[in-house]
């Protein structure tokens, strides 16, 4: 009889470990899963701060000839999607297999900052702010705005 109560109390016990093992290896996965989205969307954010703000062309969107491994502008990249991504020099990061960036730009009046989405694609104001969404597996993981202004 105590033979058999030790064995329960065991079992209870190495049951319950196997539990916390499992919650903390799922929080570690997020976790890991997190801070890869996050550096992904910092990637774009530096590329962003390499970019003029506008061109000559006051055309929204890519130009002609350009491509998003080419544009040079912060609205060009207005839809773009990086599968693989890539990172801060537009060098895809073939092995993050699964993860992808996409980038939405939006003209912002600098009186009314509102972090919404708007449907203001002009460059009518001063300040642009882009939403970078980063999915893994076609599951958003992690999104990000912020805001680039005219330095003129």
């Amino acid at each position: 009889m105590e033979t058999a109560l030790a064995t329960v109390i065991v079992g209870t016990g190495v049951v319950a470990l196997l539990a916390l093992f499992a919650a903390g290896s799922n929080s570690n996965a997020r976790g890991a899963e997190t801070a890869t989205a996050v550096n992904l969307s910092n990637n774009i954010h530096e590329l962003m701060m390499t970019l003029k703000f506008t061109d000559s062309s006051n055309h929204w969107g890519l130009d002609s000839g350009e491509t998003t491994s080419n544009c040079d502008d912060v609205e060009d990249l207005d839809g773009a999607t990086f599968n693989p991504p890539v990172d801060s020099r537009r060098q895809p990061l073939s092995e993050l297999t699964g993860w992808s960036q996409s980038i939405a730009v939006h003209s912002v009046d600098p009186n009314n900052i509102t972090f919404k989405e708007s449907t203001n694609s002009s460059l009518t104001y001063p300040m642009m702010q882009v939403t970078v969404t980063i999915k893994r597996n076609g599951r958003q993981v992690y999104q990000n705005s912020f805001l680039v202004t005219n330095p003129n």
